[in-house]
């Protein structure tokens, strides 16, 4: 974006943040053309700190007390859903470690019991969030400490057949781990939807653009990969059943100071999702991207021109609003200054 594009942002974040919107359901924003959802757990900065965040003065949706799950944003982590299969970072199966070695009937109906017990509200209309992260639908995309994954799969298959070729049970193990991971994910939305209706269910981080070349390229464009671009396209089913769209613009800590490049990651990290989104069918998804006010892995906070690349683009390009989220560094004990930071930087 050029000076003018910034500030028109700047004024339309300015505009959005203070609309007299603070306090109603979610869903009553769909007429509001951009909105900002708090997604981080800051109900302790007051309750343990005596920091008051006071989240109204701009107007950003939260839910009561500012916590994780609520009425206007719940956030399903892997444990929180159902019986999502996984290993551990030790390796360890969780529910038959590959999706094609659990039961899906068992994780739809345990997911039945954690959509009531955390979403209570059959009305409710707001940001209905799944973080799964341990894997991905994808074979190709499974690498490094994911490969896990295709090594499962294999092994499922070598056992029932001893004597195929090793292209054989990759074939197989390939096709396997993808409907199964497919089932999970589809069904898993679908159930969502039928439950909880008004909500805006979705995958956070998909679509992903996988454009991390800045790190390693001087030349960098921030475009996606054309291949991993394709590879979306081939996940239209997930895009299919979702109401909303989640991707992350979070920044790494590297990319400080490097305006440049973090106006094309954010760019075109959005533009992937809103790509996608035309695809979708028979009714289109909303794109909400997820962002943070800190780089990751740090309490350092973004520059308010970094806010406007980020917040800023997230208007520019059609969002339809912005999620900012935060873990627990913001106000626990061993961080007990950062509520205080967090106060300062918000007024």
């Amino acid at each position: 974006m050029d000076t003018t594009a910034h500030w028109t942002c700047f004024t339309f974040i300015c505009i959005f943040l203070t609309c007299p919107i603070m306090g109603r359901p979610l869903g009553s924003l769909s007429k509001f053309p951009f909105f900002t959802v708090w997604n981080a757990p800051t109900e302790k900065c007051e309750t343990q700190f005596g920091v008051d965040l006071d989240l109204s003065v701009f107007d950003i949706v939260h839910n009561t007390n500012q916590s994780f799950i609520g009425n206007n944003i719940t956030i399903f982590y892997e444990d929180k859903l159902g019986f999502y299969p996984r290993y551990t970072n030790k390796n360890v199966s969780v529910h038959g470690g590959v999706p094609q070695n659990a039961s899906l009937l068992d994780h739809l109906l345990q997911a039945y019991a954690d959509i009531q017990k955390r979403i209570p509200d059959k009305n409710f209309s707001g940001l209905a969030v799944v973080d799964w992260e341990s894997w991905r639908p994808l074979w190709l995309r499974n690498w490094d400490k994911m490969e896990i994954y295709k090594q499962g799969s294999r092994a499922l298959v070598r056992a029932k057949h001893p004597d195929w070729k090793p292209e054989e049970i990759e074939a197989q193990a390939k096709k396997d781990f993808e409907g199964a991971a497919r089932a999970f994910m589809e069904q898993t939305i679908k159930l969502g939807r039928y439950e909880r209706q008004g909500g805006l269910w979705g995958f956070y981080g998909l679509p992903c653009c996988y454009n991390y070349q800045y790190k390693t390229n001087k030349t960098y464009t921030g475009k996606c990969p054309p291949a991993e671009m394709s590879r979306n396209d081939n996940l239209s089913w997930l895009w299919n059943v979702s109401t909303a769209l989640y991707p992350d613009i979070y920044m790494d800590l590297s990319l400080r100071g490097r305006e440049r490049d973090i106006i094309l990651y954010a760019k075109h990290r959005i533009m992937e999702g809103m790509r996608v989104k035309e695809q979708a069918f028979p009714k289109q998804p909303i794109v909400i991207p997820y962002a943070r006010i800190v780089y990751t892995y740090s309490l350092t906070f973004l520059s308010q021109k970094d806010l406007i690349h980020t917040i800023g683009e997230s208007v520019a390009l059609g969002a339809a609003g912005i999620v900012l989220w935060g873990d627990g560094l913001y106000s626990t004990n061993k961080h007990k200054p950062a509520s205080q930071k967090l106060l300062i930087y918000l007024h």
